[in-house]
C-alpha cells in the first residue's frame, strides 16, 4: 500500500500531513506555532515513541520530523524500522536532534535520513528543508500516482486507495461500489481526427467526470469534497469511480448521470463529435472478495453493457459474466474465421424501380460457425470491430466482390453493380489503396462495376483527410456511393465536393412513406438534391407495393428490400442473371 493515502499535488503541498515524533513537548508545540504561521495546518505529534509506530499506521504522514535522543525506543531504531518496512521505506524524514557529532550524522545517512538539522534549530532554515522536502515528494508523487494528461490518480494509486476503501468497509461492516467507465468506439475518434484531438477528449471527458460528481447528490451526501480522490483514468479510454455507499441506488444513480454527461456533444476545433459510455458496477464484498476480482467484475459489467450496444451501465453478474466470456470465445474463433473459409457472402438484389429489372446486389457478410452454425452480423461484426479484426474482414470481403463481379460479368456477360460497406477503421488502415489496387488487379475486374458504400458519419468524421482517401478510391476506378444519407450529420457544401456518384436513402424514412408527412419532406428534399447533383438514387428497406410506387414516382432510380428479394445466394443470384 502507498505510505501516504493524500498523494498532494505539487500545488497544494502545504495541505501535507506532517508528524513530529519528539519527547519534547515544548519542542513540539513550538515547531507547529512555527509551520501553522507559513499555512502547514495539519500537523501532529507525539512525545512518547513506544507509541510512533501506531500513530505512522493511522496518519500515514507525508513527512517525519524526528528526533533522535528519546527514552525507550531512540529515533536511530524508528528510523531504521521505517526502511526496513517497504511501505514507508521511502518515506521523507527530517532529523531534528541536539546531537550534533559527525558519526551521529553519518549513521543517520546510512540509514537514509532525508534531511540533517541540528538543534536548535534556525527558523528559517527548517521552513526551507520542509518545503523542499514536501515539494519533491509532490514531484515524484505526481509522476508515480497520477495520470500526466488528466491528472487523475493513475491505476496504481487507484488500486491503492481502493484497497484502503475495501478495508475500512470490512471494519465497518459497509459496502464499497465500483464503477468501470470506458468510452465506446473511442479507437475510431482517435483514427478520425488523430492522437492529438483524442488527448483533448480524453482530458474534457475527465473534467465532466470531476464536475458531474462535484454536483451529485450523493456525494454531497457522503460529505466527500475531495471528489478528485474518487476518481482515475485507469486505462486509454478508461475511468474508475469509487463510491463508499451501502445503497445500490446511489451507484445506479451516478452511472447513469455520468452516461448522460458524456452522450453530450463535445465541440472542438468547431467539430462537433459524439461519444457514448459504457459504466460497469461491482460491489464489495457481496460480488468479490479481493481487489483483483473486484476490479475484474466491474470491467467484466462494461464491457457486457458495450457489447449490448453501449451508452448504458450495468451490474456485474454471474450471468453478465457467461455472456462475457461467450463472446470472448467468439472472438477467438473469429480470428480463425478468415483462413477457416468459414465466412460467406449473401446478395440483396437492387432493381430498376420502373421495370424491375436486377441492376445491382449489396453484398453481406456470414459467418457458418462449424459447431454453433449460423452467427448473426449483429452479433459478431461488434465483436470483430472490439478485436481490431474488422479490417482483415473487410479486405476478404472486398477480393470475394471483386472476384464475384468478375466471374458474373465473364459468365453472363453483364456488369451489374456488387456494393460493399467500408468501415471507419478500413477507412483510415494505411494499407486500405494498395489492398484494394491488390485485389482489382487480381481479379481482372470492371472497378466501376465494385461500388464502395461509407455512411455519411464515418465520411464527415475527418473531412479534409477522409476526401483525399476518397478521391484515391474513386481514382482506382470504383464508385462510391454515401449509404444511411440523412441520418448523420452531413453538410451539403462538403457532400457536394465529395468524388461520390450514388447515394442511399436510409429504412428509417422509407419506413414512413407516404403517411408520415417528416418522411416524406425528407425524401422529396433528398432526390431533389440528388437530381440536382446528378446522383444515381438508391433507396434500401422496401417492404411494399404503396413505397416502391411513391419512389418510382418521385425518380427515385433503384429500389432495394424484402418487397423485391430477402438476401440471397450466389446460386440464387445467377438464376436470375440468366433470365437476362
Amino acid at each position: 500500500m502507498i505510505y501516504s493515502s493524500r498523494n498532494v499535488k505539487i500545488g497544494d503541498f502545504k495541505e501535507s500531513c506532517i508528524l513530529m515524533i519528539d519527547d519534547d513537548p515544548t519542542v513540539c508545540e513550538l515547531t507547529q506555532l512555527l509551520l501553522a504561521e507559513e499555512g502547514y495546518s495539519n500537523f501532529s505529534f507525539i512525545t512518547d515513541p513506544k507509541h510512533a509506530a501506531d500513530s505512522l499506521k493511522r496518519l500515514q504522514p507525508d513527512l517525519v520530523l524526528l528526533d533522535l535522543i528519546m527514552p525507550e525506543i531512540d529515533g536511530f531504531q524508528i528510523l531504521k524500522n521505517l526502511r526496513d518496512n517497504s511501505e514507508t521505506k521511502y518515506l521523507p524524514v527530517i532529523v531534528l536532534t541536539a546531537a550534533s557529532e559527525a558519526d551521529t550524522k553519518i549513521r543517520c545517512l546510512e540509514l537514509e535520513a532525508t534531511e540533517f538539522l541540528s538543534k536548535p534549530v534556525d527558523r528559517g532554515e527548517l521552513l526551507l528543508r520542509v518545503r523542499n522536502t514536501l515539494m519533491v515528494k509532490a514531484y515524484q508523487d505526481q509522476l508515480a500516482y497520477y495520470d500526466p494528461l488528466t491528472g487523475l490518480a493513475n491505476r496504481f494509486l487507484f488500486k491503492d486507495r481502493l484497497q484502503w476503501a475495501m478495508e475500512q468497509a470490512e471494519t465497518q461492516n459497509s459496502h464499497v461500489a465500483l464503477l468501470h467507465l470506458t468510452l465506446d468506439k473511442f479507437r475510431d475518434v482517435n483514427e478520425s481526427y488523430g492522437p492529438r484531438f483524442g488527448d483533448r477528449i480524453l482530458q474534457v471527458v475527465a473534467d465532466r467526470i470531476i464536475d458531474y460528481l462535484k454536483h451529485s447528490d450523493v456525494i454531497r451526501r457522503s460529505g466527500d469534497e475531495d471528489v478528485w480522490r474518487t476518481i482515475a483514468r485507469t486505462g486509454g479510454d478508461e475511468f474508475s469511480v469509487l463510491l463508499a455507499s451501502n445503497r445500490i441506488d446511489d451507484a445506479s444513480y451516478i452511472a447513469a448521470g455520468l452516461v448522460d454527461t458524456i452522450n453530450e456533444p463535445f465541440l472542438l476545433d468547431n467539430q462537433d463529435c459524439y461519444l457514448t459510455l459504457s459504466a460497469g458496477i461491482s460491489f464489495y464484498p457481496s460480488d468479490a472478495s479481493s481487489i483483483n476480482e473486484l476490479v475484474q467484475h466491474a470491467s467484466n459489467a462494461a464491457q457486457y453493457a458495450k457489447q449490448q450496444g453501449g451508452n448504458r451501465y450495468r451490474f456485474y453478474s454471474e450471468e453478465a459474466n457467461r455472456l462475457l466470456k461467450e463472446n470472448i470465445y467468439l472472438q477467438g474463433q473469429l480470428r480463425k474465421a478468415i483462413k477457416a473459409d468459414q465466412f460467406e457472402l449473401v446478395f440483396q438484389p437492387q432493381v430498376d424501380s420502373e421495370t424491375h429489372v436486377l441492376k445491382g446486389v449489396e453484398a453481406l457478410l456470414r459467418w457458418n460457425h462449424p459447431e454453433r452454425g449460423y452467427i448473426p452480423p449483429a452479433h459478431f461484426i461488434p465483436l470483430a470491430e472490439d478485436a481490431g479484426l474488422i479490417t482483415a474482414i473487410g479486405e476478404w470481403i472486398f477480393k470475394q466482390v471483386c472476384k464475384q463481379a468478375a466471374e458474373w460479368r465473364d459468365q453472363f456477360g453483364v456488369d451489374i453493380t456488387v456494393s460493399t460497406n467500408l468501415s471507419s477503421l478500413q477507412l483510415n488502415s494505411p494499407n486500405l489503396i494498395a489492398s484494394m489496387k491488390e485485389s482489382i488487379a487480381e481479379s481482372g475486374v470492371n472497378p466501376e462495376s465494385v461500388v464502395i458504400e461509407i455512411t455519411e458519419s464515418i465520411a464527415m468524421a475527418d473531412i479534409e483527410n477522409n476526401l483525399l482517401i476518397l478521391k484515391q478510391i474513386t481514382d482506382l476506378g470504383l464508385a462510391l456511393a454515401i449509404d444511411d444519407f440523412g441520418t448523420g450529420y452531413s453538410s451539403l457544401s462538403y457532400i457536394k465536393h465529395m468524388p461520390v456518384s450514388e447515394v442511399k436513402i436510409d429504412k428509417i424514412f422509407v419506413d414512413g412513406i407516404p403517411s408520415d408527412r417528416g418522411d416524406v419532406a425528407i425524401i422529396d428534399a433528398i432526390i431533389t438534391m440528388a437530381k440536382e447533383l446528378d446522383f444515381r438514387l438508391v433507396a434500401e428497406g422496401i417492404e411494399n407495393q404503396t413505397q416502391a410506387d411513391y419512389l418510382k414516382e418521385k425518380g427515385c432510380d433503384v429500389l432495394q428490400g424484402f418487397y423485391f428479394y430477402k438476401p440471397i445466394s450466389k446460386n440464387a443470384v445467377e438464376e436470375v442473371l440468366v433470365t437476362l
